[in-house]
């Protein structure tokens, strides 16, 4: 019975000693999944869903974008931010909305840029101290220079529909920057996938009512 034992706990410091010698990433990602089964929550996440989704369905349509921002801000205290998406047909992502935060002198980010295809590629949420400490964890990542002009900025959100970058969200430092866990990193991603959703929704919403605008228009034009 002893020797069993001692073969088994033997078996379990091998394991442990192999996982120990393999790439940090794996050591990463391990550390998560045990930090995710002993630790305790620290989101009361039915609150901070309901708090989300009443905060962004109070927007106009044509607030939707500063308001989506506003959502998101909330979650981890930022006092502000902007958000970028894509036009239709257009290769770059610009500025459409920002919540208590000026706009960029220079603002577009091409489709090409580093920072989409890794966004698109890892779809994580880029914490900026960090990658000016360790860039290394963010791979090949390259940043436009705007965004070593703005020391306030915090963490870059994605907004993703499926796997394609629909824009994202910069937001702003709060008063103490504090280090994210997975549970942040879990949390930003699935609102930024909802926000994603949310205005691709209300631009359909307002091209449907242009187009209906439109229509009643020439029809009372031929009427007249």
């Amino acid at each position: 019975m002893v020797e069993t034992l001692l073969l088994m706990v033997g078996a379990v410091v091998l394991v442990l000693l192999a996982v120990l010698a393999v790439t940090p990433s794996v050591r990463a990602s391990l550390r998560v999944h045990l930090l995710k089964l002993f630790s305790r929550y620290k989101y009361d996440y039915r609150r901070e869903w309901l708090r989300f989704i009443d905060t962004l369905s109070s927007a106009e349509t044509e607030q939707v974008h500063n308001v989506a921002v506003h959502a998101v801000a909330q979650i981890v205290k930022s006092p502000g931010g902007i958000v970028w998406a894509k036009p239709p047909d257009e290769a770059f992502y610009v500025p459409v909305g920002t919540w208590e935060s000026g706009m960029p002198a220079k603002a577009s980010i091409p489709e090409t840029a580093s920072l989409i295809r890794f966004l698109e590629r890892r779809q994580w949420i880029i914490d900026l101290n960090e990658f000016n400490e360790h860039p290394k964890r963010y791979d090949d990542l390259e940043l436009d220079e705007m965004f070593g002009q703005h020391p306030n900025w915090w963490l870059v959100v994605p907004l993703l529909l499926g796997n394609d970058v629909f824009g994202f969200i910069v937001l702003l430092k709060p008063a103490v920057a504090f280090k994210l866990n997975f549970e942040d990193h879990d949390l930003l991603k699935t609102v930024g996938k909802q926000v994603a959703t949310h205005i691709k929704q209300a631009e359909i919403d307002r091209r449907l009512a242009e187009i209906s605008q439109f229509t009643t228009y020439n029809r009372l034009s031929a009427y007249l």
